[in-house]
């Protein structure tokens, strides 16, 4: 199953171990200045982010390695000549589809960034899939209204 591809569905990674204790990282807005959050799985395992409408979130799954100036390298768009360490998927019902409009993901840094457009309002779940630990996280976008 490749990666932006909505050819897929949760139970083709029900085998894959979840970790349901690591946290992730997460810088609200556009301002760089802005701290970086870590944000822990509850008693279910999902990581969950709550944002605003037209709201810009980053979501690091590498923990260890976020920096300010990482942020400042992000891709425009995928990069296939690198090493893909991470997957992501946005969930509906048992649907893994692509991810959503204006996101984009680095699959070698693990790195979601998405800025939410007019109309994305409600609970967006994805699956983040570590390829090297051979795991997957849970999270949960909520998007209130502005």
């Amino acid at each position: 199953m490749e990666p932006g591809k909505d050819t897929g569905t949760i139970r083709q990674l029900e085998d894959i171990p979840r970790d349901a204790l690591s946290p992730l990282r997460v810088r609200r807005g556009f301002d760089l200045n802005q701290p970086v959050e870590t944000v822990f799985p509850g008693k279910d395992g999902t990581v969950e982010v709550e944002i605003r409408e037209l709201e810009r979130v980053v979501i690091y799954l590498d923990v260890e390695g976020v920096s300010i100036s990482a942020e400042k390298e992000l891709p425009l768009s995928s990069r296939f000549d690198k090493w893909e360490r991470y997957l992501a998927y946005l969930v509906v019902g048992d649907e893994l589809r692509p991810l959503p409009v204006g996101s984009t993901f680095d699959a070698e840094r693990g790195t979601l960034v998405w800025q939410t457009g007019p109309g994305f309002l409600g609970d967006y779940q994805f699956i983040l899939k570590d390829l090297t630990a051979g795991s997957k996280r849970n999270l949960k976008i909520r998007i209130r209204p502005k």
